[in-house]
Order: C-alpha cells, then structure tokens, then sequence
C-alpha cells in the first residue's frame, strides 16, 4: 500500500499575488511598483508591471535578491530592449516566495490564482499591507553578483 501524504494547501488570489509581487519589488527598487498577475493557459504564469518597466539593473537587483539560477536569468532578462514590464514565472515565484516568508513543494494554477501545496503547517498567512510583508535581506556586493548573472546570461 502507497503511503499518503497530507500536504497543507492555500489559494492565493491574482490579486492577492499581484499585491505581494508589487510591495517585494517596491522594497528592493525603493520606488513605488504596481503590478498584475497573468496566467497563460495552465502552465505558466507571472507578474507584468502596470503602465511601468522594469530596467536590466532593476531586473538584475530582484535576480539577485531571490538568487535566481541562469535559467531564471534567461527568461527574465530582454535580449533586444533595454527595459521589459514583465518578471517572467520564475522571478515572479521567486518574489512571491520572499513576500509569503516561505516556499512550498507544488503550484497549481486556478482561473482567479494559485493553489501552493506543501506549505509549513504553522505560522503561515498571506500578507494583506505592506508591512506584513517580510523583512528582505539586504544586497550586499550586488556588483559583483550581478556581474556573475550576466556573465551566466551570456553563456
């Protein structure tokens, strides 16, 4: 016999999402950001800024805050322009993830959100102002990170 596991589970709203989004990059930028979530289909989703764009140095200030891999890097990252409102679905997970305080094993996309599964049993809840939302670490050496994300960019 297979043995089940029991996995807490929350839905987050678009609106909930685009709210933790917004304030996590407020935070890092120090400026005002506002965001919108958007899904395509059920296998992607992200954030895009509303009526703004984010520069490759702010692109590359929030890479560095949720450690992104080159993968994430590639997506996030314009090839042509110098400026791009969207954060792509891993940067986007990655912002939410330092806005919830937590991380979780499995995401399901709904029509109005997302259902995170395998959240931590205690202590969890979705933030409803800015000042919920978690403390960030500070960038110390971003320089020398964000030419190590570059650099893995290029390869």
């Amino acid at each position: 016999m297979k043995e089940v596991i029991a996995m807490r589970a929350v839905q987050v709203t678009d609106d909930d999402i685009a709210f933790c989004i917004s304030a996590v990059c407020t935070k890092l930028l120090g400026r005002p950001v506002k965001c919108r979530t958007y899904c395509d289909v059920s296998a992607y989703w992200g954030a895009i800024a509303e009526g703004d764009k984010f520069t490759v140095k702010e692109l590359l200030d929030l890479l560095v805050a949720v450690n992104a891999d080159a993968e994430t890097c590639r997506e996030t990252l314009p090839l042509e322009d110098p400026e791009t409102a969207s954060l792509g679905m891993d940067l986007s997970r990655g912002l939410l993830k330092l806005a919830l305080g937590t991380d979780w094993v499995w995401e399901h996309i709904l029509d109005y959100g997302l259902l995170l599964i395998g959240l931590p049993n205690e202590g969890f809840r979705i933030p409803t102002q800015e000042s919920e939302i978690p403390s960030i670490p500070s960038q110390s050496d971003k320089t020398k990170q964000h030419t190590g994300l570059l650099n893995q960019q290029l390869v």
